[in-house]
């Protein structure tokens, strides 16, 4: 009986998170109320713009995609003095931690408790593999759709392209360096190179590269602390789980909150360029001529 009565605890706390979750979510689709004087002119609305899931399937996969990863991928090739700065400075504390993960590992081990344990792994652990987040952002573009809310639908777009860009650089850190998870017991500084051995891709934490890819898109595009506060404290809540039940240790951690954030930056930034170009036609009945005209807003 007392066994019944847990689950049933369990599974009325996971359904108030998810309500909440949806709840949140939907709050930021809601339009816009204003009211207006009985003596004002009212403008005619522009026609919409019909949307089409296949369409905006087609830009992702086509386009945005593989612009944005090739501009990922070729940044090295682009890096100017501040950006080597905060670079050397992100390096720096990685190696710093990395002095200290085995305390850090020590010290949680000694305090780790099953209950916590048990919670975060399954409430927060799946906001990183991709669970909560693919939901996420499928709430973001139905919501978005539903509302006629284009912002939302582009965080839900972003998200997406942010996570996959997210997810294969960090496979391809574990795949390259080979450093043994922290349950092994080999140390914070067992590196043996390239291996596709599961107890060897430790670094960079991947769960976390993937919740703040994702918390860095929904942060960018809404100008909100609370939101800020939200999306970055939940992804950080992935990267304590991950240390918490001795996946990582804390310099893995770090480094993919870095990378994910990096990468949720980046694609915002390069879709918000793309988006301010506008480019039509251009006719000149005079000259009978035609052309195009490009207009790039700043």
């Amino acid at each position: 009986m007392r066994k019944i009565i847990t689950m049933k605890k369990s599974g009325n706390s996971r359904l108030g998170l998810i309500t909440l979750a949806i709840i949140l979510i939907i709050s930021l689709f809601l339009p816009t109320i204003s009211f207006t004087e009985e003596n004002q002119e009212i403008l005619p609305e522009e026609p919409e713009k019909q949307i089409s899931i296949v369409e905006d399937a087609k830009d992702l996969l086509f386009y945005r995609l593989g612009r944005d990863a090739r501009y990922i991928a070729t940044s090295p090739a682009r890096l100017d003095k501040s950006s080597l700065f905060s670079i050397a400075l992100i390096g720096s504390a990685i190696g710093g931690l990395m002095v200290v993960d085995e305390d850090i590992r020590k010290y949680t081990r000694s305090h780790h408790n099953r209950a916590t344990n048990d919670f975060f792994s399954d409430y927060i652990d799946p906001l990183g593999d991709g669970r909560y987040g693919a939901a996420i952002l499928g709430l973001f573009y139905l919501g978005g759709t539903f509302f006629d809310n284009a912002r939302a639908r582009e965080t839900a777009i972003m998200g997406i392209e942010s996570m996959a860009c997210a997810g294969a650089l960090s496979s391809l850190g574990k795949l390259l360096i080979g450093r043994q998870r922290p349950k092994r017991n080999k140390g914070a500084f067992d590196y043996t190179g390239p291996s596709s051995k599961s107890y060897k891709s430790s670094f960079p934490s991947g769960h976390t590269t993937m919740a703040f890819s994702l918390a860095s898109v929904i942060a960018e595009q809404y100008d909100n602390i609370f939101i800020d506060i939200l999306s970055y404290g939940a992804a950080s809540a992935v990267g304590f789980q991950r240390v918490y039940d001795d996946n990582h240790w804390v310099s893995d951690v770090f480094a993919g909150a870095a990378l994910g954030t990096i990468i949720g930056k980046t694609i915002v930034m390069l879709n918000k360029q793309d988006s301010d170009l506008k480019v039509s036609p251009v006719i000149d009945s005079e000259k009978e001529t035609l052309g195009i005209a490009f207009n790039l807003g700043f």
